[in-house]
């Protein structure tokens, strides 16, 4: 859940537990999270670290840049979020593309760059996948955290987006 008060904050973000039938009496393992969020490794580790974590988190960024949902039929058979846009990106249209058109023209530049954060998260090696310290630090520097002031006619069309100061602080 995202919530956009004066404080957002992110919460349940698809985090994957390992849960053992039989309150622990035997080894069959069940796998407790949110498809789509749950790292790859999990599905033969069982263990969840940061590095996982980072993962769901890369998740929900593609999520916001896009506006999908981590599983959608348009993906197709055994697709989620993140094969879907490894699978479209090819060029900077493409890339673009991949962006949400409800996205004013004037930060679809901020959106490609958190766009390539949740990527970076969402490698499949985790070795590869940055800190979650390292993941503040980019998407401070890409600054997608601005007010947006978007004015729009009475028929509802866009007439002017203006930037203001940034709406938050990312802090650790």
């Amino acid at each position: 859940m995202i919530l956009l008060t004066t404080e957002p904050r992110i919460a349940d973000f698809g985090l994957a537990k390992m849960v053992q039938a039989n309150g622990g009496k035997d080894s069959t393992h069940v796998i407790a999270g949110t498809h789509g969020y749950i790292a790859p490794e999990y599905g033969y580790t069982y263990k969840v670290n940061e590095k996982s974590d980072v993962y769901s988190f890369g998740v929900v960024l593609m999520e916001l840049v896009s506006g999908k949902r981590p599983i959608e039929p348009e993906f197709g058979d055994n697709k989620d979020i993140v094969s879907w846009i490894s699978s479209k990106i090819k060029d900077k249209e493409s890339v673009l593309s991949i962006v949400d058109p409800r996205i004013p023209a004037a930060f679809k530049e901020n959106a490609v760059k958190v766009l390539k954060i949740g990527i970076l998260c969402t490698t499949k090696l985790p070795a590869f996948r940055p800190t979650m310290r390292t993941v503040v630090q980019m998407l401070e520097e890409a600054e997608p955290c601005k007010l947006v002031r978007i004015l729009v006619n009475k028929d509802g069309e866009v007439k002017k987006t203006e930037t203001m100061e940034p709406a938050l602080k990312l802090n650790l």
